[in-house]
């Protein structure tokens, strides 16, 4: 996977599906179900607030939040 930064913020899996995407309305279709109605700073406070959108920095694959490891690959947490 990959993290994408132009203009927004997006995780996109190898096979090029966005997982997860800071978007503003109107740019959100496909991204995720209820994301229309959402802003970037909406997003963003999930990212802050939510354990369950923490990603791991290795492999961008997006945590439960409990983990002292990252099931896909391995990387402990500091």
């Amino acid at each position: 996977g990959r993290l994408d930064i132009a203009g927004n913020v997006a995780v996109v899996d190898d096979e090029g599906t966005v997982r997860w995407a800071s978007t503003l309305p109107g740019y959100a279709d496909g991204y995720r179900p209820g994301a229309e109605s959402r802003t970037a700073m909406d997003f963003l406070e999930d990212i802050a607030a939510s354990p369950s959108n923490r990603l791991c920095v290795e492999c961008l694959s997006l945590l439960d939040g409990d983990e002292s490891f990252c099931p896909n690959c391995g990387y402990e947490f500091p």
